[in-house]
């Protein structure tokens, strides 16, 4: 039981470490505090003169009078999102290029994004939107520079800015939290690493039913899987206590990594170890099989039948039917007691186990086990 221990602690620590030293952990909370915000606000939308030429219009409710619409509307809209072609102003608002913005680029963002919002809206004018991650510095630079009193042309649109005091959420560091994550990764590696040391069995005279190399390589992908879903539970953990922000932001994303944690890790680490452990003597007196619950043996005049026994799941992730069979374990029964024979990594496993008894079994047991060999070694 001592190695089955030893495991499951590996599947907590080695992934907490990875997680705790590697993964992207949100290490800030959101503080409100109030300080000058620009507020940037559209007012008007400067429309391009009508042609001097027009197409002659057609007749009404026609189709074609239809169509001449749609494009004198698409042409205007097109006109209007252009900057290829800017409309002056009348009133000496400055213009400014996209170049006027090199030396603020968070604020150019912030004005594009609000053209962009116009444009999906189809609104003329938008009410004063607060753009917290403008930097302050950046809009009193580009104030002093381009702007008549706050305002602004860029493209076809007039921009009115301001200033003024507002509550803004801003992220600040946990003290320390970073380095205690660090600090403490590192000793989960260490201890997780200390504690790989003994746990794979030595080599024996018996047939080992998990291979080394097929068990290490278990472990692997059982740590590599359970990383994801220990930041899961790490990063919902610290949101829970400290109150960082959420990466995952669901809870059922969470719920997933802490039934990982609580259930299927030390589910995983007893079929690992149980696996592992179990070592197979057959010689001309019978089967003796040592596991988790110690060393089991069967003579050969007491052991009645060999057969496999089939562990299903659902073949659907709603559990529904059909189902298919996920585990083949052989099992030999005897009189009094049975041996229960994990199923191997490895094919060429349970053919040295099959091979072995098939040498020493009596007569009228090696009947069924080349068949039992044919249907042990497929995969459904």
């Amino acid at each position: 039981m001592r190695i089955l221990l030893k495991r499951w602690l590996v599947y907590l620590l080695l992934p907490a470490g990875l997680v705790l030293l590697l993964a992207p952990l949100n290490t800030t909370l959101t503080e409100s505090i109030e300080r000058e915000t620009v507020f940037l606000t559209i007012t008007e939308t400067l429309l391009p003169p009508e042609p001097a030429v027009k197409e002659p219009a057609a007749p009404a409710g026609t189709e074609e009078a239809v169509l001449q619409e749609l494009k004198r509307a698409q042409a205007a809209l097109d006109a209007q999102f252009s900057f290829e072609t800017t409309v002056p102003n009348a009133a000496g608002i400055p213009i400014v290029t996209k170049e006027g913005f090199s030396t603020t680029p968070v604020l150019h963002e912030a004005v594009e994004d609000q053209i962009t919002r116009l444009r999906l809206w189809a609104q003329k004018q938008l009410t004063p939107v607060r753009r917290e991650e403008v930097p302050l510095e950046e809009w009193l630079s580009f104030h002093q520079s381009f702007t008549d009193q706050g305002r602004f042309q860029y493209g076809n649109w007039i921009f009115s800015g301001h200033t003024e005091l507002a509550v803004v959420s801003i992220p600040a560091e946990v003290n320390h939290l970073t380095t205690a994550c660090n600090v403490t990764g590192g000793l989960f590696l260490l201890l997780g690493a200390w504690l790989l040391h003994g746990l794979y069995a030595p080599p024996t005279h018996g047939i080992r039913v998990g291979k080394r190399s097929a068990i290490i390589l278990w472990d692997l992908i059982i740590i590599g899987f359970g990383s994801v879903f220990m930041w899961m539970t790490i990063d919902f953990l610290l949101h829970k206590t400290v109150g960082t922000e959420w990466w995952g932001g669901d809870e059922m994303m969470a719920g997933m990594g802490v039934l990982w944690v609580l259930l299927a890790t030390p589910l995983m680490a007893f079929i690992t170890t149980a696996t592992a452990i179990q070592t197979l003597w057959i010689t001309q007196d019978g089967i003796a099989l040592k596991g988790l619950t110690g060393l089991h043996a069967l003579l050969w005049p007491d052991i009645r039948e060999v057969h496999l026994s089939n562990i299903r799941g659902p073949q659907t992730a709603t559990g529904g039917l059909p189902t298919k069979t996920v585990m083949r374990h052989l099992i030999i029964s005897g009189e009094s007691d049975s041996l229960r024979i994990l199923e191997p990594p490895y094919t060429s496993t349970k053919k040295e186990i099959l091979q072995a008894m098939e040498e020493f079994a009596p007569a009228e047991l090696k009947e069924g086990l080349a068949a039992l060999t044919k249907e042990w070694s497929s995969l459904w």
